[in-house]
């Protein structure tokens, strides 16, 4: 018999938390390990933890592992990220 290996980010055993400041407000903001960021409560201002390489950006098993709406949000964020502030178009 052979045992599948898990991706150890998909356990919630192994989430931690992490306050981060907002660049607004300076409230804290809790992520989590599996979030890459979110609102701040406080003022609504988007708070993003440092840059941290993930496996979803080269992962292909990524999409199932993280789910469609997670994937897709990341994809998403991943874009934003690479932008050099310059608008197409």
């Amino acid at each position: 018999m052979t045992r599948q290996m898990r991706c150890p980010g998909n356990d919630m055993r192994n989430i931690t938390a992490d306050d981060v400041v907002c660049p607004s407000c300076h409230a804290r903001v809790e992520l989590f390990s599996d979030e890459r960021g979110r609102r701040c409560p406080k003022c609504g201002e988007r708070v993003d933890r440092d840059a941290v390489p993930s496996c979803a950006a080269w992962c292909a098993a990524a999409a199932e592992c993280l789910g469609a709406e997670r994937y897709k949000e990341f994809v998403e964020m991943m874009g934003a990220g690479e932008e050099d502030g310059s608008e197409a178009g």
